[in-house]
């Protein structure tokens, strides 16, 4: 079966699951308006002359995404994200058509009273100043992308999403019918666990400024709003000085850094060696490495699908420490196998760092264990890939 991606291919989930298809006996083509390629699977550039795109240019390269589709002789369209491309597949015409859901494709788009943190902890509320003009900007263009979203899902033959809480939203708020929808966690990719050797790893390490003799308490998402980034760097400058034996890790994972917290970091930076910001984007078989060397980690978005941070984090046995929302309650049990901040400011989130810290050794042995098992069983990325093998035959 040849399996048609719409996606971007440097996006790493674009990646991971691309080749897990692969691997599951699928010919696979990733179709994009990028020029980018991804080792062992075709990338085809419909838009090559321009090096960024907004939506416009999805509209206006529909036709070619036709063209492409049939000369490549696809049998099933598989856009990643609802919006932009499963709007991009829409326009495309073609069928069967079986789009990912994604976190930001349906959350972004819920009314506020379902996530009232959406009103001022939305995607491009980056900086203060810009907090009104974005808000009311988003509002204007919310009720247009809910309507083409709400046409992408109707005309989809399944639906696939990572999380409950993405099944119970496109249920309740986008009237997706039960029997399309499909939980598909994407989980982890086992094999870049292995492709670095052990003997390797102080130089990974040292790379990024990280000492392989202590641990770490690694912030895994970002410094945006979205992510608590504020919060979560107001504990880790309490914490950093009391618990020098930790090295205190936050990673921009690629997004961009607030100007207000950037300024803050660099204080941080030249104060405390043991505190450190990775400001570019990690290559995920040294993300690998970095995660072997971390034993607690914070993870609090104000809204999630399933979490690849999570889910790595919990492979390797680091303690999770996570905030009180749907996405982190369907799989974190407070003093289970993590530890779940309610309400979620930073003098809480002290407290349970240092409650952790202080019984380091208990929580570690039981929280690894459970949720070591619980990965396996559930939470392997080949069991995903397989599954949509089927569900793909069940449609051929």
């Amino acid at each position: 079966m040849h399996i048609g991606i719409l996606s971007q291919p440097s996006n790493f989930h674009c990646q991971k699951w691309a080749n897990a298809l692969k691997k599951s006996g699928n010919q696979v083509t990733i179709f994009s308006l990028e020029n980018f390629q991804v080792e062992n699977i075709p990338c085809i550039n419909l838009n090559p002359n321009k090096k960024s795109w907004a939506y416009q240019d999805f509209y206006f390269t529909r036709k070619r995404l036709k063209e492409a589709i049939k000369s490549e002789k696809i049998d099933v369209l598989h856009p990643l994200h609802l919006t932009p491309y499963g709007v991009w597949g829409l326009w495309s015409e073609f069928k069967p058509v079986i789009p990912a859901a994604m976190g930001a494709d349906v959350f972004e788009y819920l009314p506020l009273s379902a996530i009232p943190e959406l009103k001022t902890r939305f995607w491009k509320s980056s900086e203060p100043k810009y907090q009104i003009f974005n808000a009311l900007k988003t509002k204007c263009l919310k009720s247009f992308h809910r309507a083409i979203v709400k046409k992408v899902l109707k005309n989809a033959n399944f639906v696939t999403a990572d999380n409950q809480a993405l099944l119970h939203a496109l249920k309740l708020y986008f009237y997706v019918p039960e029997e399309k929808l499909v939980l598909l966690r994407w989980g982890i990719d086992e094999e870049i666990f292995h492709v670095i050797p052990p003997k390797e790893y102080d130089n990974v390490l040292k790379k990024y400024g990280l000492n392989s003799e202590k641990p770490i308490v690694l912030s895994p998402r970002g410094l945006m709003p979205i992510y608590h980034g504020d919060i979560i760097l107001d504990a880790f400058q309490s914490l950093v000085q009391i618990h020098e034996n930790f090295q205190w890790v936050i990673l921009s994972a690629g997004y961009p850094i607030p100007q207000f917290l950037n300024k803050k970091i660099e204080e941080l930076e030249k104060k405390y060696q043991n505190f450190h910001c990775i400001k570019n984007q990690i290559h995920r078989h040294e993300m690998a490495v970095l995660w072997k060397h971390t034993k607690i980690f914070v993870s609090a978005p104000i809204y999630d699908g399933y979490s690849a941070s999570v889910g790595e984090g919990r492979y390797v046995g680091a303690i999770p420490i996570v905030n009180n929302i749907p996405a982190n309650l369907e799989i974190i049990r407070n003093q289970e196998n993590g530890v779940i901040v309610q309400p979620f400011n930073a003098q809480n989130l002290i407290i349970a760092i240092n409650y952790v810290i202080n019984n380091f050794n208990e929580i570690y042995e039981k929280f690894k264990s459970i949720n070591q098992q619980w990965i396996l069983k559930n939470g392997l990325i080949k069991q995903d890939a397989e599954r949509f093998t089927n569900l793909i035959k069940s449609l051929l």
